[in-house]
């Protein structure tokens, strides 16, 4: 007599239980670093817009002190002004430009962490601020208080982020290859430009000032010219 055939239901082997853990471990892998690169885009995006702001804030300034940059705090008191973040400080929705309020204001609206390890600030171009009447730079550069009248306003930076707790940057004293300007936020590879004509970009470490080049971003006499 014929044996009929077995209705016991096959379980999985060890190695089908291997083979799927190791793909649901291969998929959550991929989603998690999918997920890590949108949150790093977010936050640089973030951090772009945030930069924007600070830029159009210094412009609408100007707009009304004869086209004048503001000064970094480095200079500021010498002219009896304020330094520019406390400057603007009512462009960005604040009542006050008391050191207080800036304290306050200085992670969330100008992204400064004090905690970070190295910190991180938005810095003004110093040659900015330089006045033919009162500093002893070379040429004389009368329009250098006057951003927009720069010969090359969308290659002439105006606001970097870079490591440090200033709030300007002396680049008339740069030498060499300057690897880490603009300073990446931590978990991406570029850092926060704003150029003088107003637009935003992200740029890797050493797109600003390489003397081995003659790349110089930041110069407003050289900013617009090709590299060497």
């Amino acid at each position: 007599m014929r044996a009929l055939p077995s209705t016991k239901r096959r379980g999985f082997t060890l190695v089908e239980l291997l083979v799927v853990i190791a793909i649901v471990a291969g998929l959550a892998a991929v989603a998690t670093a999918a997920f890590q690169r949108m949150r790093a885009k977010a936050a640089d995006l973030g951090e772009v817009s945030r930069m924007r702001s600070l830029g159009l804030a210094i412009h609408g300034w100007a707009s009304e002190h004869q086209g004048r940059a503001p000064r970094s705090s480095h200079s500021a008191i010498g002219h009896r002004e304020l330094g520019w973040m406390r400057e603007i400080l009512p462009r960005l929705g604040y009542d006050d430009t008391d050191r207080d309020t800036l304290a306050a204001a200085k992670e969330p609206v100008f992204g400064i962490d004090p905690d970070a390890d190295p910190p991180r600030s938005p810095m003004l171009n110093v040659y900015f601020e330089l006045d033919p009447d009162y500093d002893d730079y070379e040429g004389a550069p009368a329009t250098w208080r006057v951003p927009s009248a720069v010969s090359a306003p969308a290659s002439t930076v105006l606001l970097a982020m870079a490591h440090g707790r200033e709030d300007h940057l002396m680049a008339q004293y740069f030498a060499g290859t300057m690897d880490d300007l603009p300073a990446a936020r931590p978990g991406s590879d570029v850092g926060c430009v704003v150029w003088v004509d107003g637009h935003v970009t992200l740029e890797s470490g050493g797109a600003l000032f390489d003397s081995k080049r003659s790349l110089d971003r930041f110069h407003p006499d050289k900013a617009g010219k090709p590299e060497g």
